[in-house]
């Protein structure tokens, strides 16, 4: 009864006879399913489930139904090792998942339907498979990552609608506190009005016709009230008012620039290039030519004997306009045509101008005639002019 009977080439036990391995203990799960594997022979649990080398595998027509495959677990350096039983690797799995601190990974093996060991292309062994159907796959579980949930689109016009507002009521802050710095601060008030570009006008007439008062805020000046009081006077051409930041107002005047004198109702006036008599002459004239009209005209801008006779005098060249000491327009009337003009020169010469076209190359013929002495120079058709002596 105590005997143990192990044969050289025999590895199975008698009836009734108790197995040992070498180290004196007696036979584990994994010894029977290599005994088993090695005689070919099936065994079956009491519920009529066939243990074979791949373990528990339901019979048909058995109670025993299906199962779920498990993991064959292999050990390192034993790669003919047989795989152990089920619950002695859910004992493994769950003793080493801690241990090792990996992730546990889900293997399934495909098995053979008629024998439950693992397929191989000879059902009737249950040998391990050879073929591409020993595929073991192994997948690492990983959290789901969550999809981006869209807010609803009645949150998104509230937060619209909400950003609106806080823009609105910044803007309206700044703007409140840029017209509290210009206006209210008297940080930007106005201490000095200066003039500028005003040689024969009075700087005291210009600020007067400025109006510009001193202290007020300097962005609340009327510049362009200032421009158009500053214009009515006789003697501007035009004027530019403007800020110099932070406490000066400056006034840029061009003045009117006389060309010729002319008598008229009050008395004999400066005129400038657009006939213009702006500002009566000093009491020692200016050396300027002399503009005559005729009684039908009158020394204005627009009118026709005076546009003629200053697009004359602007037509001659600079050596020839400072000999020139009268302008004399007749009326269309009385040659009924175009307006003549006829110039008297210094040393006792005159000139037939004839009409105001053409001015451009009668100026040019002139020139070049003045060059001969005589006493009429007659250009009024300037490619065939004449000299009288």
């Amino acid at each position: 009864m105590g005997d143990t009977r192990a044969g050289a080439g025999d590895t199975r036990p008698g009836a009734g006879e108790k197995r040992t391995s070498a180290t004196g203990r007696r036979p584990g799960a994994a010894d029977k399913r290599a005994d088993v594997k090695r005689t070919g022979t099936a065994r079956t649990d009491g519920r009529g489930r066939r243990i074979g080398a791949g373990g528990v595998g339901a019979i048909p027509g058995s109670s025993g139904g299906n199962r779920t495959p498990r993991a064959p677990e292999r050990r390192t350096g034993d790669e003919d090792a047989p795989v152990a039983d089920e619950s002695h690797d859910k004992d493994d799995r769950n003793e080493e998942a801690p241990r090792t601190g990996e992730e546990p990974t889900a293997r399934a093996d495909e098995r053979s339907p008629a024998t439950g060991s693992p397929a191989t292309g000879s059902p009737a062994t249950g040998s391990p498979a050879t073929g591409s159907a020993d595929t073991t796959r192994e997948t690492t579980a990983r959290p789901a990552r969550p999809r981006p949930v869209r807010p609803a689109p009645h949150f998104l016009r509230r937060r619209r609608i909400a950003l609106l507002v806080v823009v609105l009521v910044l803007l309206g802050g700044l703007a409140g506190g840029v017209a509290f710095l210009l206006y209210g601060s008297g940080l930007a008030d106005v201490e000095t009005v200066t003039v500028e570009g005003a040689l024969t006008v009075p700087q005291e007439q210009v600020l007067a016709a400025a109006a510009i008062p001193a202290g007020g805020p300097l962005a609340g000046v009327d510049t362009s009230g200032a421009e158009q009081r500053v214009a009515a006077l006789p003697a501007v051409a035009s004027v530019t008012v403007g800020r110099d930041w932070p406490h000066t107002v400056v006034v840029t005047v061009v003045e009117r620039v006389a060309v010729a004198l002319a008598d008229t109702s009050r008395g004999l006036m400066l005129v400038d290039g657009t006939g213009m008599a702006y500002q009566q002459a000093p009491e020692v004239p200016p050396v300027l030519p002399h503009l005559n009209v005729s009684i039908t005209g009158s020394i204005e801008p627009g009118d026709v004997q005076t546009t003629a006779g200053l697009g004359v005098l602007a037509a001659l060249p600079d050596a020839v306009r400072s000999q020139v000491l009268t302008i004399t327009v007749i009326a269309p009337a009385a040659t009924g045509g175009l307006p003549t003009v006829e110039l008297v020169l210094s040393d006792d010469r005159r000139v037939v101008w004839g009409s105001a076209e053409n001015s451009q190359r009668k100026a040019a013929v002139l020139t070049a005639l003045l060059t001969e002495k005589g006493s009429v120079f007659d250009v009024a058709s300037p490619d065939l002019p004449t000299i009288r002596r």
